[in-house]
């Protein structure tokens, strides 16, 4: 019986352990491309339109306020792309990671109409575990994808081995996704790792990288 899809909070699809077709990625791609596009701006301005008198605090020049002013822009601007911005999302239109931007969208124009500062926003809880999602699989899928090729190439004393690697590491990443779903886990991002994860040639190498992903974040 097929799996149910685990679900995570303001993620609409996913694909574990596979890519998907490369037209499908660049039009997920291209969602999350316009969705930074239009709120960077969004959340640069929050709080300063520009009909707006600036007024300048006590004992501060108006070119005092003006650079104050500017700098706060910036702040918020740095935080949005904290939030959403590392390379690990937008990579994960590969696995077919497919963000409801209309739920997002909808939370931060709220915000907004409220003035509530993208630093102070609910997404400093939403968006780690948005982030965790895209790490855990791009992880998962280089993983498994490996062990694949490792079984396919192995002798046969050796195929069993790695077709039980490859079970281990299914089933650990369900399990880890599942966790993700629950609340932001410290997942590395798949960006910042991938060149380990290609140093290691061998199954038993393999799993001992899964296995203290797994315990690592089980034990947290």
């Amino acid at each position: 019986m097929e799996k149910q899809m685990i679900q995570i909070p303001y993620v609409l699809d996913y694909n574990l352990f596979e890519m998907i077709d490369y037209k499908a990625a660049e039009e997920l791609l291209t969602e999350y491309n316009d969705f930074m596009v239009f709120n960077r701006t969004q959340v640069r301005d929050l709080g300063v339109p520009a009909s707006d008198v600036l007024r300048p605090l006590p004992d501060e020049t108006a070119e005092d306020a003006y650079k104050r002013a500017e700098h706060n822009k910036q702040v918020a601007l740095n935080h949005f792309e904290k939030l959403f911005g590392n390379k690990d999302i937008p990579e994960s239109s590969l696995v077919g990671l497919k963000i409801d931007y209309d739920a997002v969208q909808k939370v931060l124009l709220d915000e907004r109409a409220n003035r509530i500062p993208i630093t102070d926003s609910a997404f400093n809880q939403i968006a780690p575990t948005i982030r965790a999602a895209a790490s855990t699989l791009l992880i998962a899928e280089h993983v498994v994808g490996a062990l694949v090729k490792l079984a396919e190439k192995a002798k046969e004393k050796d195929r069993e081995k790695c077709e039980l690697a490859i079970e281990f590491a299914k089933e650990g990443f369900e399990l880890l996704l599942d966790d993700v779903s629950k609340g932001s886990l410290q997942i590395p991002e798949y960006d910042s790792i991938r060149k380990d994860l290609n140093k290691f040639k061998t199954a038993d190498a393999i799993i001992a990288f899964c296995e203290k992903l797994f315990f690592a974040n089980r034990d947290s």
